[in-house]
């Protein structure tokens, strides 16, 4: 975190360093993140960069700071949350994406500690390191990208091919589904309690149901 000396604004400051970048081949997705991180200004749902500069060895993105953590340090407090709020925060959390697949952006790694809580009590969805830009209608992607337990099923297979606004809409549903109490999660898998874990085998297997609690 740093703080502007001259009006006291706080802003939270992610420095990579090049050298990393370059043993990691990475350097294609910092740019993607940057230009994510700009149109982000557009939505009240997702962070967006404060300010970018970089020396001969780092990359600096200032973003804005949100200083009451994350949904898993929520949950980790407080535990899950009762319907009504999971509802609200799913409700931005869904806005927050539609706003990224409208600039034919996929976040691709959408889970609690992406997820920052603002002093108002509204969600931002943050890390946009793994995002693909240019992706419209039916386009399909390829590849592994995101983190295992909240991934959408496909990228697991072997030779994966899928939709890519897919990637998110399941990552979105499993959100709620993780932070609502057990035997009350807003989608289920029959048979199951659903706190043991995310949904993802039965959403390819086809045999997700809607909770009662949606209506």
């Amino acid at each position: 975190m740093v703080e502007d000396t001259l009006t006291h604004q706080e802003f939270a400051v992610k420095i990579i360093g090049k050298r990393a970048l370059l043993a990691g081949g990475d350097g294609l997705n910092v740019m993607v993140e940057r230009r994510v991180l700009q149109l982000a200004s557009g939505s009240p749902f997702l962070v967006h960069a404060a300010f970018a500069f970089q020396t001969k060895m780092n990359v600096f993105f200032g973003m804005e700071y949100m200083s009451c953590g994350d949904f898993y340090q929520l949950l980790h407090r407080n535990g899950p949350l009762d319907i009504a709020s999971a509802r609200f925060y799913a409700a931005e959390l869904v806005c927050g994406i539609q706003f990224l697949h409208s600039r034919g952006v996929i976040h691709r790694d959408l889970k609690p500690e992406n997820i920052l809580m603002a002093e108002t009590g509204h969600i931002k969805i943050t890390d946009y390191g793994l995002a693909l830009e240019n992706m419209h209608g039916d386009q399909t992607a390829t590849g592994f990208a995101g983190t295992m337990g909240y991934m959408a099923p496909e990228p697991t297979k072997p030779n994966p091919r899928f939709r890519a606004f897919k990637l998110d809409k399941i990552q979105a549903a499993e959100a709620p589904f993780s932070i609502t109490p057990a035997g009350q999660a807003m989608f289920r898998a029959p048979h199951r309690a659903p706190s043991q874990e995310p949904p993802a085998h039965h959403i390819w297997k086809g045999d997700l149901e809607q909770g009662d609690v949606m209506g």
